[in-house]
């Protein structure tokens, strides 16, 4: 008798386990795409950004962090305003899904779309990556583009 519950006993602290472990692990995912894949030097690029999850209000900033030939970095609250240099990106808040509760909900989004001057970089390959920092940690996601040089007449 005593080795029949000890089976359910034992699965019921191992799960209990992983989620004590596992904790709050991703709290959103961010989903990033360009308007375009490659572009020449001077055009303007879009980034259209949804970040989704439980907790959206928890998200501190975002870092915008652009490398390759040239790097840029720019870092910026949730309603878009930049909190330090962002020469050359433009920051547009598209919408926010409407909070419920104390700020938790299933589904909530933020949507963005930055558009970047790429008159002053050099042609090359780019990563472009955005991180969302909260209190409980971070989240990236990382996309690319490739700039060539403008054509010479």
């Amino acid at each position: 008798m005593e080795k029949r519950n000890f089976i359910p006993i034992a699965l019921t602290f191992l799960v209990i386990t992983g989620l004590i472990i596992a904790g709050n692990a991703s709290a959103f995912s961010i989903d990033i795409k360009p308007d375009k894949e490659r572009a020449t030097a001077g055009e303007i690029v879009n980034f259209h950004i949804t970040i989704t999850g439980e907790n959206i209000s928890g998200i501190n900033d975002l870092v915008l962090n652009i490398s390759g030939p040239e790097a840029r970095n720019c870092q910026f609250n949730t309603d878009g305003t930049p909190l330090a240099d962002c020469d050359g990106i433009e920051i547009k808040k598209l919408g926010q899904s409407e909070k419920f509760g104390y700020g938790y909900s299933e589904n909530q989004f933020i949507k963005y779309k930055i558009s970047l001057e790429t008159k002053n970089f050099d042609s090359g390959e780019y990563n472009i990556e955005l991180t969302a920092n909260s209190d409980s940690g971070s989240s990236s996601k990382t996309t690319g583009i490739t700039l060539r040089d403008k054509k010479k007449k």
